[in-house]
């Protein structure tokens, strides 16, 4: 109250009690089956999230009904040992650095929609980086029984003054080579060829020529179907999403399209 409240501008209303507020998920849920498009989840959380345990079991059922459109966003890199991407097997080794939001460092940083990306530097260089390897590599296995079916793959990384070049490689095709250097920091993303009804294996290397910015793939079968983004961080609390860089938070959000926004 006070003098000037009638000209507030009202808060936006958190909670709807109308019985509507999933209306557009359910009308996302009925899109997909007509047979149109796929029907996506962000599943924000902490490590009950990114065990991927209840979040999982709402995948399964979720894909049994309407259809599996694939795991969707995962990291390509552990980002931390107990990393578990949804059915996909990650393996990773090298000098890649987890990049987010701890309890003791609060630094606003494009961290993107994970909240956590994973960065190889020169600098960073180990003894337990093989030469053969670069300074950092990445390896994402999609077992047979998701094998079937038209594939869509898209990799999402940062382009940078001082960016250097990622080889990926998808099966047993010839690698392709990345420049992730720019004159200005720009949000990349690049699709990749992953064709045939099989098991499919995409490994990444950095190759030490400059620093590499990894934010995650996106792995989705062309529908109709459902996908659940699992986006936990063990230990996250939720005022953490105040300090990832808000443009590219939102850039990567209008990319995913998501039908509901889960915060747990």
């Amino acid at each position: 109250s006070g003098a000037g409240a009638q000209d507030a501008t009202p808060s936006p209303q958190l909670e709807h009690t109308d019985g509507h507020a999933l209306a557009s998920f359910h009308a996302a849920l009925s899109r997909v089956t007509r047979g149109e498009g796929i029907a996506r989840v962000a599943f924000f959380g902490d490590s009950h999230a990114a065990s991927d345990s209840f979040t999982g079991a709402l995948r399964r059922a979720l894909q049994a009904r309407f259809g599996d459109a694939g795991p969707g966003f995962v990291l390509p890199v552990r980002a931390w040992p107990t990393y578990r991407a949804p059915i996909c097997e990650v393996t990773s080794g090298g000098a890649w650095r987890p990049l987010r939001v701890t309890a003791r460092e609060r630094r606003v940083d494009r961290y993107g929609l994970a909240g956590v990306a994973v960065e190889c530097s020169p600098r960073e260089a180990t003894v337990d980086a093989a030469a053969d390897d670069g300074l950092g590599w990445g390896e994402l296995a999609l077992p047979e029984v998701l094998a079937g079916g038209d594939w869509s793959v898209e990799l999402w990384a940062a382009a940078q003054p001082g960016g250097g070049t990622l080889r990926v490689r998808v099966d047993e095709a010839d690698p392709a080579d990345f420049e992730l250097a720019a004159e200005a920091w720009q949000a990349r993303y690049q699709p990749l060829i992953v064709a045939g009804a099989r098991a499919h294996r995409v490994r990444l290397e950095a190759l030490g020529d400059g620093s590499v910015r990894l934010f995650g793939l996106v792995i989705e079968r062309r529908g109709p179907g459902v996908v659940v983004d699992t986006l936990g961080i063990n230990g996250a609390r939720a005022r953490d999403q105040l300090s990832w860089d808000d443009a590219l938070f939102r850039e990567h959000l209008a990319r995913r399209q998501h039908d509901l926004v889960v915060l747990e």
